[in-house]
């Protein structure tokens, strides 16, 4: 079995560009053991020591089972299709191969290994300056892969947006369209180098930037008062846009709106206190709402609302952006909207009862639902129909939850069921894998009518993923073993020991045998219909050739 190199050996080994190793025949038949026992790429990467991509480009390159072998008259006809300008897809379909394989058996046995390095060597690119081109790649990612000509013309001056579109145009059509296919290979990777050049860039001008607008954000005594003046002039209904462009036009409106509410003593610090300790001082305030309260109410209802909405209240009840009347446009707001009422013991009573259910809390109830359904799809957790109504409101409950959402349109629509897998549950799911493999429509019809084929794959992958985290974290404890106490020591074998009493890890691997021998078992039911059927057609044809055999014959008799 191969051992990867210490972090200290690797280091040592690596060439002077900080390359890895070459392949050695002792990590290609680990990684060709491992790939055989459906592991992953991240698994085989730990085992192997190189990364999951390397791995897997050299699989699918060379070791792969299933790639054909190469002759001499094979690679005579790629390089030659390759000269010709032959796309990879079309030289792969030609050859019958994957399109990884002809470029890799081009570089390394071909004559890709005697490609000139560079774009510079094209002739096309004379017309072009080093500064031009960076220019031109500097634009084009800055525009979102557009190259923005009249920019281009600003920045250099030498050339008009005509010639540079023309230019570029004769650039890449002549090198792309017309040159061989090591050109192709290399303005990609021209193009490649620059890109992320040019992304390193914008990085770090954006972070120069960031910096530079933090340091104009604060706040000065002169734009307080500015802000305070501002927002007595044109109100708060009137939008923040306004009142930013004449305080401080380089910041955001939500930054001068949260700003003005710090000034008047409106803030989100959380209390220290606990939320029970809260709901109950609220709870013990009995009678009607004080003005301080009242104003302090509606302060923050303006903050978290809406803007859009108290505009048109304001609008429809002809009331002016002023502290006094906050509370009367509040009062006079649609009394569907939750809890208006109990701002006054005077308001009107009509459809305030806190328990039924309206436009406001059939939205809200969409909103907690679906929050709860992003975390179930994560955690494997059910819903939380209780949390779901104590956010509703009083007097509502789980069961008044549960029934007013599968009333809805999309009700149970993308519900999970509410309930954890159970050691029931995962013995139907170990047969069902054994009787249809991974088709997860077929085992959800006859093990899991409740449930859906999403949740009983992601269980599935839930399951080989905690396997995995467990692999890796007790391979690295083994190595560690190895590295420090036994240099002999077998680090596969260890890490199967000391993990084979783990539940998921059991589990995980029982799948995987289910799923190689239902592989196996499909496939050797495939080959036995196709041996059945050429003895039914080899029969079918010994009986026709009979038949006309004896035709002839009787025939022959006749003439006689």
């Amino acid at each position: 079995m191969y051992t990867p190199k210490t972090s200290q050996s690797s280091e040592s080994s690596k060439t002077k560009l900080g390359r890895p190793p070459r392949w050695t025949p002792e990590m290609d038949e680990e990684l060709t053991r491992l790939r055989a026992a459906n592991r992953t790429w991240e698994y085989i990467s730990l085992a192997v020591g190189r990364s999951s991509s390397a791995c897997a480009d050299r699989y699918n390159t060379v070791l792969d089972p299933s790639l054909k072998t190469w002759t001499p008259g094979m690679i005579a006809r790629m390089d030659q299709m390759v000269e010709e300008g032959v796309s990879w897809k079309d030289i792969a379909n030609n050859l019958n191969a994957k399109i990884i394989a002809c470029q890799h058996q081009w570089r390394t046995v071909g004559k890709g290994k005697l490609r000139v390095k560079g774009i510079a060597a094209l002739p096309t690119t004379a017309a072009w300056s080093n500064m031009e081109m960076e220019v031109f790649w500097s634009s084009w990612i800055a525009n979102g892969g557009a190259a923005n000509w009249d920019l281009m013309t600003v920045d250099l001056g030498s050339r008009d947006a005509k010639e540079y579109r023309a230019g570029l145009r004769q650039l890449i059509m002549s090198t792309i369209m017309g040159a061989p296919g090591w050109a192709k290979l290399e303005i990609f990777n021209y193009v490649s180098e620059v890109t992320r050049a040019a992304r390193s860039r914008a990085r770090e001008e954006e972070n120069k930037a960031f910096i530079d607008t933090q340091q104009d954000r604060s706040w000065t005594p002169a734009e307080h008062a500015a802000l305070l003046k501002a927002v007595e002039k044109h109100g708060l209904f009137s939008g923040w846009s306004k009142i930013r462009e004449q305080v401080k036009p380089h910041v955001t409106d939500d930054e001068v709106e949260a700003e003005y509410y710090r000034l008047n003593g409106v803030n989100d610090e959380v209390s220290e206190k606990p939320q029970d300790e809260i709901i109950a001082e609220a709870s013990e305030k009995e009678g009607t709402w004080t003005e301080e309260e009242v104003v302090k109410l509606n302060l923050m209802l303006m903050k978290y609302s809406t803007l859009p909405v108290w505009t048109r209240e304001a609008a429809k009840n002809k009331v002016k952006p002023s502290d006094e009347d906050y509370e009367r446009l509040f009062q006079n707001t649609n009394p569907s909207d939750e809890d208006a009422s109990i701002t006054s013991g005077k308001g009107n009573t009509e459809g305030s009862n806190l328990s039924e259910w309206n436009s406001a809390r059939t939205s809200r109830l969409r909103r907690l639902v679906a929050q709860q359904q992003q975390q179930s799809s994560i955690s494997d957790q059910p819903i939380d129909w209780d949390w779901v109504a104590d956010h509703i409101g009083p007097g509502f409950n789980a069961n008044m939850c549960i029934t007013h959402w599968h009333a809805l349109p999309e009700g149970g629509s993308k519900l999970e069921p509410a309930k954890y897998w159970d050691q029931t549950d995962i013995e139907k799911l170990q047969l069902g894998i054994q009787k249809y493999g991974r088709s997860w429509i077929n085992i959800q019809r006859e093990y899991f009518p409740d449930r859906t084929t999403d949740s009983i794959r992601r269980k599935v992958s839930n399951v080989q993923n905690r396997r995995d985290k467990l692999a890796r974290e007790q391979r690295k404890l083994v190595m560690k073993i190895k590295r420090t106490t036994d240099p002999n020591v077998d680090v596969e074998k260890h890490t199967h020991e000391g993990l084979k009493a783990d539940p998921v890890y059991q589990l995980a691997m029982r799948m995987d045998v289910l799923m190689k021998a239902f592989d196996e078992a499909t496939k050797a039911r495939k080959k036995a219909e196709v041996q059945e059927t050429a003895d039914v057609k080899a029969q079918a044809a010994a009986a026709k050739a009979k038949a006309e055999e004896a035709k002839v014959k009787k025939h022959s008799k006749k003439k006689e």
